[in-house]
């Protein structure tokens, strides 16, 4: 297994200091950690539909609350954030039709180095900016 997939730390440069973000994030680092060790383990059969199903849920109510704050605060980077939400669903359901052509091991080692490469850029990045700009404002 590459260091794509390995365990993510929720440690301080994780957070954006919005507390109800915060939480999400934590709980999508847990599930995306819990999946990685599963798959270390070799128990990733039949796990890709529940996983899938979990994160798009997560997605759902996390993007539309990120979403409403950012409404509600007038964030500049509104649009180009939603960007991002709308392609990481877009790229959820691509890696889904995409499966029917591998194993189900290899379907979730994509889905989870997918998952784990967004966790370290858009919350590392895009998501600290917005919570730069919630603090200021």
């Amino acid at each position: 297994m590459n260091d794509i997939l390995s365990p993510i730390e929720l440690t301080p440069e994780y957070l954006v200091d919005v507390a109800s973000i915060d939480r999400e994030h934590q709980f999508l680092i847990g599930l995306y950690n819990g999946l990685v060790a599963s798959v270390r383990d070799s128990n990733a059969r039949d796990m890709w539909d529940d996983a899938f199903q979990k994160l798009v849920a997560y997605a759902d109510q996390h993007f539309a609350n990120e979403e409403r704050l950012m409404i509600e605060r007038r964030f500049p980077g509104y649009d180009s954030h939603k960007r991002q939400h709308d392609n990481f669903i877009q790229n959820l359901h691509h890696l889904a039709t995409d499966r029917t052509s591998q194993d189900e091991k290899r379907a979730l080692e994509r889905l989870l180095a997918f998952v784990g490469q967004w966790i370290r850029g858009h919350i590392l990045v895009t998501d600290k900016q917005l919570g730069e700009f919630v603090k200021r404002d």
